[in-house]
């Protein structure tokens, strides 16, 4: 006889919670701007908050660097506090705080804010293996103060 658990789902994440989350980084003078892109650009609610930080183009590249280096690629969001603390000054406590208040959901790009007219050159220096991925995403990200 099997038997099946029933893993309960995590609660949605609502636009306020990005607005939240969102005001925590814009404290930052390092980051510019917050995109949101996925479901929480099209919709309502999410599973996630999938974020890009709008900063320099030298932490921009500094972010393509740390994610090209097997030992920082984020494997989970503790790694991605890790990361945002290699890059921004208090990064891992504004990452780690921000992430708190959404149940551990948030994912990370860093890009400077011309970084649209860039996307075939910031694919062609990219981890990610799927090769759209960078123009998929400039076809859903919205910034959130647009929201």
């Amino acid at each position: 006889m099997y038997m099946s658990l029933e893993v309960p789902q995590a609660e949605k994440i609502t636009r306020a919670e990005l607005y939240r989350v969102t005001d925590i980084f814009l404290e930052s003078p390092e980051i510019k701007d917050v995109e949101v892109y996925g479901s929480l650009s099209r919709q309502d609610r999410g599973n996630d908050i999938d974020l890009i930080l709008i900063t320099s183009k030298e932490k921009e590249n500094l972010f393509y660097k740390l994610m090209s280096e097997e030992l920082v690629k984020p494997k989970d969001h503790r790694d991605f506090a890790t990361l945002a603390g290699r890059i921004f000054t208090n990064g891992r406590e504004m990452f780690t705080s921000a992430n708190h208040k959404v149940g551990g959901r948030i994912n990370i790009l860093v890009h400077a804010s011309d970084w649209r007219n860039r996307s075939t050159e910031i694919m062609n220096n990219s981890y990610h293996s799927n090769g759209n991925f960078i123009k998929n995403i400039a076809g859903d990200a919205v910034s959130v103060q647009d929201l």
